[in-house]
């Protein structure tokens, strides 16, 4: 088992004639210009990292807020790998296809499955395991009920160096991969992403070097949202 430590960066629409945002394609409203990865062993060490940046196919000019909070602009995605094969370099990478990512937060899940539909990279059958670090770290850190804590204010609630710039997927992912490994003695519930983007199965609770049998054992909640 492998956990692959995700984070996304996205463009949208925008209409640069009038200045102001404008409704994005609805089968896939963010396009993902960055992915990060941290992979970590079964027992949460570190083992690599990755950083793709994306060329984008369907809102080629960046979204002003986009470009200000990223810091990147349109020459550093010229040239780059599309998707399909940015997924597949994420794909080798994970190296297994036993894999739980680790996200900030289930929407980069959901915009990742979006974006692999739109390019015809999933089916009915594909689903996608993962563990939300920002609820664990929330509940940890008594956040209030049902408002996710941010990552810069978990780092530093958890004392743990900001010595790198927010808003980078490899940056936010590798921030992410720490407070997941001071919180690994911590249940990790995990969540299984399906195609109705509605449907959350939880499949089971991972402590370091120890997991349930997932299909068999634990929770099998169905939460609706």
């Amino acid at each position: 088992m492998k956990y692959i430590v995700l984070d996304l960066e996205f463009n949208q629409a925008f209409d640069f004639g009038n200045g102001r945002s404008k409704p994005s394609d609805g089968r896939c409203p963010f396009e993902i210009i960055q992915i990060g990865a941290v992979r970590l062993d079964d027992n949460f060490k570190y083992e690599d990292s990755l950083s793709i940046f994306v060329e984008p196919s369907i809102y080629k000019r960046l979204h002003p807020y986009v470009a200000r909070i990223t810091g990147l602009k349109e020459t550093n995605l010229l040239g780059k790998q599309h998707f399909p094969g940015a997924l597949t370099e994420l794909q080798k990478f994970a190296c297994t296809k036993n894999i739980v990512y680790c996200v900030w937060g289930a929407n980069d899940i959901k915009e990742l499955r979006k974006n692999m539909d739109y390019y015809k990279l999933s089916n009915e059958a594909t689903f996608i395991n993962y563990i939300d670090v920002q609820k664990i770290a929330s509940k940890h850190l008594n956040h209030l009920e049902g408002m996710g804590i941010g990552l810069k204010n978990a780092i530093a609630a958890l004392g743990i160096e900001m010595d790198k710039p927010f808003h980078d997927a490899l940056n936010d992912a590798e921030y992410t991969a720490k407070i997941l490994q001071r919180l690994k003695y911590k249940p990790f519930e995990v969540m299984q992403f399906c195609p109705d983007f509605s449907t959350k199965v939880a499949k089971g609770v991972i402590k370091a070097g120890f997991i349930t049998n997932i299909k068999n054992k634990i929770l099998r909640v169905i939460l609706r949202g």
